[in-house]
């Protein structure tokens, strides 16, 4: 298993390298000149430290670093610039996103993709970090985590002549959203006879697409070492609904996030094919070989994957990785006696929750606007099938064939 997700994950970054989009733009050289071409987007923290650029389509790859240039922009969409930042103290050069530019220029950068630096510019001052460090307090031995919001004084200085925005600003979170409404509103007051300027890509906004599908489960139950691994293959039809969101911001435009949530009701049995010696509680007897049923169990499967799709139009093959959580509706033990011995763990009841990773690949077909079809096959690896106890060895391989039908929502006019 580990080398299948080894395997996937160099799937993914080489067909990222070799499929990121070029897009219409334009760079703009240290002595001031403006260059149009073609730029590669490779989603906006890797966007933050590099440049790919073409002047034509098939012309030659230049490669521009953070100083190589004074920036680039995508064409009426996201606008990068050169500038210093520190990173872990030390002086960095990067390219900054630039949100909005006006009397507030707001400014980020993506380190990775749950770490976001904020930045707020006037005119001709410095950048300035909008920070929100967390504090730790210890109450009655229980600790507590707090966020110090450091980002809300320093704003509320730095906008010091319009005290009206106070509210707004106390009550905002650090995200991009209300950053740029913040700096608009304050650009609005101050100045009223020009525009600020919003470096918004606006087809780069989430799509969404709501679907339903069929799917074939397939459950191979082991218990590990000590006992034959003669459990029979648990086979069952589900049904369930997928979401798929896309177009988002930090990634390359071929990544989306799937989810969805599925039923199953699955029967799972061991094939004894020696006498087995069972424990009763205070009196024991002999199992004969032969087929016995274990578990029947209602299951709600929720996966979350990361899929990365082909650009070829139409026709869209994908892979994806992610994992899966397992929430057990109802189960009946069917017979205990035998599930203790092959389980080898002791515990008052079956585990309600069991947690999973999984890959996939598939193809999808846009048969109509904004509607397609879907083919995948899924391959899934289940530990602790028994509950969630150190001891428990169990786990299950489950594969999952599936088909379904989705529809694009389409987007509202601006």
């Amino acid at each position: 298993m580990k080398k299948s997700i080894i395997l996937f994950l160099f799937l993914f970054v080489s067909t990222e390298f070799i499929y990121a989009q070029y897009k219409e733009g334009y760079i703009i050289t240290n002595s001031n000149d403006t260059i149009s071409g073609y730029i590669k987007f490779k989603g906006t923290m890797n966007n933050c430290r590099e440049c790919f650029f073409k002047k034509t389509p098939e012309g030659e790859e230049e490669k521009f670093l953070p100083g190589d240039i004074i920036g680039y922009r995508f064409l009426n969409g996201k606008y990068f610039v050169t500038d210093e930042i520190k990173l872990e103290n030390v002086p960095t050069k990067v390219f900054l996103e630039w949100l909005i530019k006006g009397k507030a220029n707001i400014l980020t950068y993506s380190a990775s993709a749950n770490e976001t630096h904020y930045y707020v510019k006037g005119e001709m001052d410095s950048l300035i970090e909008l920070k929100n460090s967390s504090k730790i307090r210890t109450e009655n031995d229980v600790r507590y985590i707090t966020d110090r919001k450091e980002y809300i004084g320093t704003l509320k200085y730095y906008m010091k002549e319009t005290p009206e925005l106070f509210p707004k600003i106390e009550n905002s979170e650090l995200a991009n959203s209300n950053l740029i409404k913040i700096a608009k509103d304050y650009h609005h007051i101050i100045c009223k006879d020009e525009e600020c300027i919003i470096f918004e890509d606006k087809a780069r906004r989430l799509d969404y697409s709501f679907g339903f599908y069929y799917s074939h489960y397939n459950s191979q139950l082991n218990v590990g070492k000590g006992i034959p691994n003669t459990f029979n293959l648990s086979k069952a039809n589900g049904y369930g609904f997928t979401m798929n969101l896309s177009n988002l911001q930090i990634l390359s435009p071929n990544f989306s996030l799937q989810t969805g949530i599925e039923y199953y009701n699955i029967l799972y049995g061991y094939n004894s094919e020696n006498y087995i010696l069972l424990d009763r509680g205070k009196e024991y007897f002999i199992l004969n070989p032969g087929t016995y049923e274990l578990i029947q169990t209602e299951l709600m499967r929720i996966p979350i994957q990361l899929r990365y799709s082909f650009p070829i139009k139409k026709v869209r093959p994908f892979v994806s990785l992610g994992f899966t959580n397992y929430f057990r509706l109802t189960y009946t033990t069917i017979f205990p006696e035998l599930i203790r011995y092959v389980s080898q763990v002791t515990m008052n009841e079956i585990g309600r929750y069991q947690n999973a990773l999984n890959t996939s690949v598939g193809v999808n077909y846009e048969f109509l606007p904004n509607w397609g079809i879907e083919f995948a096959f899924c391959y899934e690896y289940a530990p602790r099938f028994f509950g969630g106890h150190v001891s428990d060895n169990s786990f299950n391989i489950n594969q999952l064939y599936q088909v379904g039908v989705h529809y694009k929502m389409k987007r509202r006019p601006n």
